[in-house]
């Protein structure tokens, strides 16, 4: 009795478990988090399907065409795929008067926007409501508001297309022989701008002659009959409208705009409602030099006399000048920064810039800079992707030999004649306020005095350092030992076979709190480092940023807590003798050669393994068919089954 009693009460925890984890998944049936409560979520236009939903954990209140009415969350089906069963309640001013079922799947396509897949609604409480054929995919995603609080997203492509506009089966634009243009991150947060040119174009009076719209949310829809990518797009004064790209997104030829918001993948509407949608015909068209027309029609005779705004070539408001002005000796060859936080290289020729994803230069002019020692060009940024060009400042100017500091500013719209006022606007103060990044020139070295803080605790030779993580250095720099003053050294004391790494200053300079921030090369990996020493007495540390930030305003910000860094080490008391030690042991991977071929190592021998150790476990005993107590465990164990069939009963019941 007492072997068959445990084994019952097993049987009966196994089989009650299933109901009761279902009974606890009811009662916590939540809708998806990313449904933010008690936020404004609408899905259409004032004029088309308008619905307002609000989301509060396990019900959405719901008002359509002013009637009201909520569904609850009924059943969790699968929370990472966003599949749920609800009960609508019946409705407020509407005819329904008892409940129905329906399955809905939530489809995250941004923070912002949301896609919903739904079954029709049915009297029966039924799983097969979430299966794939009974789900309807609604084109029109609902938006959470207010627009202007929701974040932008890089929007999926990147161009600028000459357009032929068709809406609802209509030709636009009439007789203008001028088109409409769209361009879409021409540089990376730009978003997409609709240019109609005329008021023949637009699609209706809601739009304005250019339209600045931000990409809110962007998704694929790949099948075999269709390769099509939707985005969805706002500004703050309209309501948002869906755009459906065509194939690749890197060469477009078509494109469809839904103005009443809807994402439809079939031309047929499962509403059966009339589809509004302009057909773009999109025609690519490459500008890479300072004097061009805008379109073929320029070459005509007649052309100047209405277009001349759009044809400076033909109309001669330019010279097409091949090379307008040249980079100066000092800034040929390739200088390493970081871009984005991503470590890049500037490469400048005679008459070209050249930066990774951003894309070429042209010098067109030679401006005056207000800053002391810095120079001003103006340059010409072309794009290969059709975005028309655009003009830049290039401010610079020559910290030390191996460095330059460097900055871009705002972008001018192209064109602008004459030349000389171009130059003018585009090296303007106001378009160069932000501050200077650091570039180092990868051709040679050539080293500077560090000019460490004296007062810094560096006459020992040495300082013990720990970072934001924990991990411990030591730090060495011997102008006032050794007399060496263009390197410092640094070793991490953690790590299992310390190194000792050589960091060369190639510039440095002295801030107004007493600071200093030097720019270091490590000949080992050629890595390229910003510095800054700061603070005095207990509150010293060294700070590391990238070569995109080091500049003295981030260094003011980081003394007054405004910014942050890549990283940053607390001078600490030493424990004794520590730092003499590790920097004696520690291996000096410049005592290297740097460039050390490839050595083939054979495999190590196959270690001998011990063979897994079995043990039998400890005898469980038996049951003799001959146990008195066997029948009355029989009947035990029976009672206990059909106990738990009857509870089981009792849960569903309920």
């Amino acid at each position: 009795m007492r072997q068959y009693l445990p084994r019952c009460c097993s049987v009966f925890v196994l089989l009650c478990l299933p109901s009761l984890s279902f009974q606890i998944s009811k009662a916590n049936c939540t809708f998806p988090d990313f449904l933010e409560r008690d936020k404004l979520w609408r899905s259409g236009t004032e004029h088309h399907d308008f619905s307002r939903m609000y989301f509060n954990g396990d019900y959405i209140d719901i008002v359509k065409n002013d009637v009201r009415f909520e569904k609850r969350c009924k059943e969790i089906i699968d929370r990472e795929k966003g599949l749920y069963i609800v009960v609508e309640l019946p409705k407020h001013g509407g005819f329904n008067t008892r409940n129905t079922y329906s399955c809905m799947q939530f489809l995250k396509r941004s923070d912002s926007v949301v896609q919903i897949k739904e079954s029709n609604p049915s009297d029966i409480l039924t799983l097969s409501l979430c299966n794939e054929p009974n789900m309807v995919l609604r084109n029109r995603p609902i938006i959470k508001f207010p627009i202007k609080d929701n974040p932008s997203v890089k929007c999926p492509f990147s161009g600028g297309y000459n357009l032929k506009i068709t809406y609802n089966s209509q030709s636009m634009c009439g007789t203008s022989i001028i088109p409409p243009r769209l361009e879409s991150e021409c540089e990376e947060g730009d978003g997409v701008t609709l240019d109609f040119r005329i008021s023949e174009c637009k699609l209706d009076n809601d739009h304005s002659l250019q339209e600045k719209l931000r990409c809110l949310a962007s998704w694929t829809d790949k099948t075999l009959e269709n390769n099509y990518t939707f985005v969805v797009l706002a500004n703050n004064q309209r309501s948002p409208l869906c755009m459906r790209l065509e194939g690749n997104l890197s060469d477009l030829k078509r494109a469809t705009i839904f103005p009443d918001g809807r994402c439809v993948v079939n031309e047929w509407d499962s509403y059966s409602q009339p589809i509004e949608r302009a057909s773009l015909d999109m025609e690519k068209m490459v500008v890479s030099n300072l004097c061009e027309d805008e379109f073929d029609y320029c070459s005509q005779e007649q052309a100047c006399a209405k277009f001349e705004k759009y044809c400076s070539k033909s109309c001669r408001k330019c010279q097409p000048e091949t090379n307008v002005c040249s980079f100066p000796e000092e800034l040929k060859g390739v200088w390493h920064t970081d871009l984005k936080s991503v470590p890049s290289m500037i490469n400048i020729s005679t008459y070209n810039l050249h930066l990774p994803g951003e894309g070429n230069f042209k010098c067109v002019g030679k401006a005056n800079s207000t800053e002391e020692n810095a120079y001003r060009l103006s340059l010409l940024h072309i794009f290969e992707n059709g975005c028309y060009p655009r003009m830049t400042c290039f401010e610079y100017k020559k910290s030390s030999k191996m460095t330059l500091q460097y900055k871009f500013g705002e972008r001018v719209e192209w064109p602008k004649f004459p030349l000389e006022k171009m130059i003018h606007d585009t090296c303007q103060d106001r378009k160069l306020e932000k501050p200077f990044s650091v570039a180092v020139n990868g051709a040679q070295v050539y080293t500077t005095s560090c000019q460490l803080p004296s007062d810094f605790g560096f006459k020992s030779g040495h300082l013990y350092l720990r970072d934001a993580t924990s991990q411990d250095y030591c730090i060495a720099y011997y102008e006032y030992s050794f007399g060496r003053s263009d390197k410092f050294n640094m070793v991490d004391i953690n790590a299992t076979s310390p190194v000792n790494r050589e960091h060369l200053c190639l510039s440095s300079k002295k801030l107004e709190n007493g600071g200093v921030f030097v720019i270091t090369t490590s000949l080992s990996d050629r890595s390229y480092r910003c510095w800054g020493f700061l603070g005095s007495g207990s509150m010293r540390r060294i700070v590391q940023l990238s070569l995109e930030n080091c500049n003295e305003n981030t260094f003011s910000s980081i003394e007054y807590g405004y910014r942050s860094y890549l990283n940053s080490f607390s001078v600490m008391e030493e424990p004794k003798n520590m730092c003499t030690l590790v920097l004696d042991i520690a291996v000096n991977p410049e005592d290297r050669p740097f460039f050390t071929p490839p050595v083939s190592v054979p495999p190590s021998p196959p270690r001998a393994t011990t063979p897994p150790v079995y043990r039998t476990p400890a005898d469980p005993g038996s049951i003799s068919a001959e146990d008195p107590d066997s029948g009355s465990s029989t009947y035990a164990c029976s009672a206990f089954l059909l106990l738990s069939v009857f509870i089981i009963h009792s849960m569903y019941v309920l």
